[in-house]
């Protein structure tokens, strides 16, 4: 915070050298004054902070102050800190870091009217990004510098895994309780944009995108040794541990603590999803580009409709005897045969 009291009132007077200067003896209800109007400006009070420091000039002519013309900064400023405040809080940290910056760039002069310290932003940003918490969104690092795929925290629980709707096949029972961690699942779909990166970077020839688009399109024409090794590229590049869902993580991050046949309800309704041959009203050809539709209630897009995802987990015939901890299943799996799961 600027103290005017102290920074500013001496530099329009002058005293000889050796004398101690001494303020008049109206500063002290000048101090109170400056103080005030500064209280008012982080409280975003910019009126009457204005008002305050107009009868601090009265008192000291000298005075100066930059809030009667930069008022728009003011409010701008304080309205970038705000929202960034808002996104760090639900993990948006790169987005909450450049409306820091903007409120710092607008003018180094207004200072004082943001309602934090500057220099706590950063190791404040730093230890909201280290702390996981549902619904966060993050993003690693890559050793170029660029970053991976945005990552949503999903929170632990427990569902019910299977036909619960008492329409599917045989394949989808017996229905079960399962009991799933807290682990992170990428926030849309694989893009063609994100996968040529690795394939460039690896060497691989690029899938074909049958003429619909590549991009922010979902990569298509992969197999589940491609997807499986686009993960270890990932893990190598961050440090982390990336790897293809389970069955069991895929059902219950799409479902979403939700129990009818889609997240937003059992009739598939209108331009809702990405669906095949538009049965639902989207206005999609082919694939769409991710995040076209709205986001299910643990903020991922496209888990009903768009393409088909690879999961870990080899083929079992039926859920008998599947294991009730999300975890991979391995014990008597096919393992000629993976795994496909999407909703349409």
């Amino acid at each position: 915070m600027i103290d005017y009291a102290n920074r500013i009132v001496p530099s329009c007077l002058t005293h000889a050298q050796g004398r101690q200067f001494r303020l008049p003896p109206q500063s002290n209800k000048y101090r109170l004054l400056v103080k005030e109007g500064e209280n008012l400006a982080q409280e975003g009070n910019i009126k009457d902070a204005i008002e305050k420091f107009k009868q601090a000039k009265q008192l000291v002519p000298c005075f100066k102050f930059p809030l009667e013309n930069d008022k728009a900064k003011i409010i701008a400023a304080i309205s970038s800190f705000e929202k960034g405040k808002q996104l760090a809080q639900i993990g948006k940290i790169e987005e909450a870091a450049v409306k820091f910056n903007e409120a710092r760039q607008i003018d180094a002069r207004i200072k004082f009217s943001i309602p934090e310290n500057y220099t706590k932003i950063d190791s404040w940003i730093k230890f909201a990004a280290s702390k996981n918490y549902a619904g966060k969104v993050f993003r690693d690092k890559l050793n170029d510098g660029s970053f991976g795929p945005r990552m949503v925290v999903i929170p632990a629980g427990r569902f019910q895994m299977g036909d619960i709707q008492d329409g599917g096949g045989s394949d989808e029972k017996p229905v079960h309780w399962v009991s799933v961690n807290e682990f992170a699942m990428g926030k849309y779909e694989v893009t063609f944009a994100e996968y040529d990166k690795f394939a460039e970077a690896t060497g691989r020839t690029k899938p074909d995108d049958e003429e619909w688009g590549r991009g922010n399109r979902p990569v298509i024409n992969v197999s589940w040794n491609d997807a499986t090794a686009y993960t270890e590229w990932l893990s190598k590049q961050t440090g982390e541990h990336y790897r293809l869902p389970t069955e069991a993580e895929w059902e219950y991050a799409a479902r979403a603590g939700t129990e009818t046949r889609y997240w937003w309800g059992n009739d598939i309704g209108k331009n809702r999803a990405n669906c095949r041959n538009s049965d639902c009203g989207d206005k999609f050809k082919y694939t769409s580009p991710v995040g076209s539709f709205s986001a299910n209630p643990f903020g991922l897009y496209d888990t009903a409709g768009n393409v088909r995802e690879w999961i870990f987990d080899s083929w079992h015939n039926d859920y008998t005897n599947a294991p009730n901890d999300g975890k991979i299943w391995a014990e008597g799996a096919d393992k000629s045969y993976r795994v496909l799961r999407h909703c349409h």
